[in-house]
């Protein structure tokens, strides 16, 4: 498998859990938003969510897939980068079947899968990569957060938002 390596430049985690705690922290509505992202992507920008996959499966990995994608409107302009860790219990699941091209929320959506979605921490952080993709020179918000269906997988991802997105 051929990686994409972003090094990201973390100025605040801020804990889920001690958000109540920190009132004066604005906690910007992309990143605690429960539903798809792919969902409000397309309410925000009003335009379709296509997805570029940075990096091709040259072997397949039974129990473990990596994802890293950017999340793009209908004029390709990136919105979202998000990289994945999925931890694959049922080796006949279809989260196995998915298309890298596929946006995850819209296809567990599609599929009517039970999920549970858990967000454990909101970043403020930069990244010279991000400043130079997106044409920018100011911090990005992101979140780290897990997707569980108890029968079949697990998911950690992490996803870094546009300026342009956030609410």
């Amino acid at each position: 498998m051929i990686f994409y390596n972003i090094k990201i430049k973390t100025i605040c985690i801020i804990s889920i859990k001690k958000t109540q705690q920190l009132p004066s922290i604005p906690i910007k509505m992309t990143a605690l938003y429960g539903g798809s992202h792919t969902k409000l992507i397309q309410y925000k920008v009003n335009s379709t969510t296509n997805i570029e996959s940075l990096q091709r499966n040259t072997s397949n990995v039974e129990k473990k897939k990596l994802r890293y994608v950017w999340l793009k409107n209908s004029l390709y302009t990136n919105i979202t980068f998000a990289r994945s860790l999925w931890n694959l219990i049922d080796q006949n699941n279809i989260i196995k079947k998915m298309k890298n091209n596929n946006p995850l929320g819209l296809s567990l959506i599609k599929h009517q899968i039970d999920i549970n979605k858990n967000v454990h921490e909101l970043y403020y952080c930069y990244c010279k990569e991000f400043e130079n993709i997106l044409q920018i020179k100011k911090p990005i918000w992101g979140r780290k957060y897990t997707i569980v269906n108890s029968n079949n997988y697990n998911i950690i991802i992490q996803e870094f938002f546009s300026p342009d997105i956030v609410l």
